[in-house]
């Protein structure tokens, strides 16, 4: 098969011969950005066009955490013996790999290093495709979009009333989806993806595991079936939720290990599709657990701000970027990093019926917030790396059916940021008025996007730029103002709900305004503001 590869230049150039041996793996932490060669000013150097695009139309602004980990501290680490595996920038360190862990210590001397954390060591294991219990019957069909069209794919579409968005035109043309696992296994060979190398919409591929070998045909499968529940297109025997889109394809999860590594192998794979533009970003990941429990989680620690994965998520939704995550598979027992993140999509599983999945993990977070956020079918058939049916289940399988679909919702409502798209999905959920932490917000009606108009055109008026309100803070946990440097007596403010429902008008400088906006529910809100015959709006976030 043809594979079109769309190459990006990195700002430091890693490779090893890693995996000779057992290797000690630690994360190296830098003091900061000195003296680096790269500039805000001049952002090609290290973000594609698309990427900085995205920034543009969101009106997202180009800062330090952008800006590549200094190369000559990069190199300093690499002259100590370490082998380098994967920089993080808005991390601002590095990953390496060590047969002498005394090496550590030279390393931490080093005067631009605050820390070096040990973050496992790796026992290669490849995993090779074993076959069994797969069915080997194929449908026919008759016509486009009927269920026997879309074969084993119809029921988690129809659940999600996918199918009219579908009809409607919206099957994730011109879309750009990072999905991050661990492994495609023989992915290139299957005849469901065949469009995807045809047209050449595979379009970047890589290992995170093990910088120097890019094949990620060779790994673990659960990425193949992950992929098929988006990308399958193979009429009257599946079809997945977003045909049409480019696939960007990379390796994070080492199936021969569990340990906190493969958290900043996953953050490296998100800054490597932010950096090429990617619009949205599916992980069937998750961790809590950890070999030798030496870095596992506890309860506490499920609340956004801990895990150096959900901190990631957040930066790269600020970015642009809209990261869709299985909520796990361990029901109440615990919760999953990175899906505890304040502004993912973290996805349920829901069965046939559209109950909840007696295996998805639920919330609250430890800070008290809803997960998950959304459901969708989770116990499935799937197409396997041989080509043939089989049955699963597990959240990993909900989160992209859902992330396929959320891709043709950002094609039909192109100037949506990330966090309006995931605000609509709840609002659109059928329990979106009484959510819970066993399905959120529930199972989202897709089919609504093609029916309403742009939300924000509830919110009658030409807006206008000629007032200068600001809100503080913004983004918002509590007590919020919205103000003007110059008095305005005679200003009133409407607060609207992203689909236009109004929840509230009065003056301005009104004791009521401030109490209402500092006791609004998590969520975004247009805040419209008119006085002497201007307007303003503005949004504001509620965490």
């Amino acid at each position: 098969m043809k594979r079109c590869i769309l190459t990006l230049l990195l700002a430091v150039s890693i490779s090893s011969s890693l995996y000779a041996q057992n290797n000690y793996k630690y994360w190296v932490q830098f003091t900061d950005k000195n003296n680096t060669p790269y500039s805000i000013d001049n952002p090609s150097e290290y973000l594609s066009q698309r990427a900085i695009n995205r920034r543009a139309k969101f009106g997202i602004t180009i800062d330090s955490l952008d800006l590549p980990v200094n190369p000559a501290y990069v190199q300093a680490v690499s002259a100590t013996g370490a082998t380098l595996i994967n920089p993080s920038k808005w991390m601002n360190g590095v990953t390496v790999s060590l047969t002498d862990p005394d090496v550590a210590s030279q390393i931490a001397a080093l005067p631009f290093v605050s820390r070096v954390d040990s973050v496992g060591i790796h026992d290669p294991q490849i995993d090779d495709y074993y076959g069994g219990g797969y069915e080997s019957h194929t449908l026919t069909w008759n016509e486009e979009f009927s269920s026997d069209w879309y074969g084993y794919g119809y029921s988690q579409i129809r659940q999600l009333n996918g199918i009219k968005l579908h009809k409607a035109g919206f099957m994730g043309q011109g879309l750009w989806i990072g999905v991050v696992d661990g492994g495609f296994f023989n992915s290139d060979n299957l005849d469901i993806f065949q469009h995807l190398y045809d047209e050449g919409r595979v379009t970047a591929t890589r290992n995170f595991v093990n910088p120097s070998d890019n094949n990620i045909y060779r790994y673990s499968d659960h990425g193949t079936m992950v992929l098929s529940t988006m990308a399958a297109f193979k009429p009257g025997f599946y079809v997945g939720t977003a045909p049409k889109a480019h696939f960007f394809l990379a390796v994070s999860e080492d199936s021969g290990n569990e340990t906190i590594i493969e958290e900043y192998n996953l953050i490296s794979a998100i800054e490597f599709f932010d950096s090429l533009g990617i619009d949205l970003v599916n992980m069937s990941l998750g961790y809590n657990r950890f070999d030798g429990d030496l870095f596992s989680y506890s309860h506490p620690q499920f609340d956004g701000q801990t895990a150096p994965s959900s901190r990631a998520a957040d930066i790269a939704v600020a970015k642009g970027m809209l990261l869709v995550s299985s909520v796990g598979n361990d029901g109440s027992e615990i919760f999953s990093v990175p899906a505890d993140a304040r502004h993912i999509l973290s996805v349920g599983s829901v069965d046939r019926e559209g109950d909840y999945s007696y295996f998805s993990t639920t919330g609250p977070t430890s800070d008290g917030r809803i997960k998950p956020d959304i459901c969708a079918k989770g116990e499935l058939s799937v197409p396997a790396c041989n080509g043939l049916i089989t049955w699963t289940s597990g959240t990993s399988f909900s989160s992209p059916v859902a992330c396929g679909m959320t891709a043709c919702v950002m094609q039909r409502y192109t100037t949506f940021a990330p966090d309006q798209i995931c605000d609509s999905l709840r609002a659109w959920g059928d329990q979106a008025d009484s959510p819970d932490n066993y399905r959120g917000y529930g199972i989202p009606n897709f089919g609504r996007s093609v029916d309403e108009n742009h939300p924000h055109s509830s919110v009658d008026g030409p807006v206008s730029a000629s007032l200068q309100f600001k809100l503080s803070p913004n983004p918002s946990r509590g007590q919020v103002t919205l103000f003007s440097a110059e008095s305005q007596p005679d200003a009133v403010v409407s607060v609207y709900t992203l689909l236009g429902k109004k929840l509230y008008c009065g003056p301005v400088d009104d004791p009521a305004t401030a109490s209402t906006l500092s006791s609004l529910q998590q969520g975004i809100y247009l805040l419209r503001v008119i006085s002497s015959g201007n307007s303003q709006t503005l949004r504001m976030i509620r965490q």
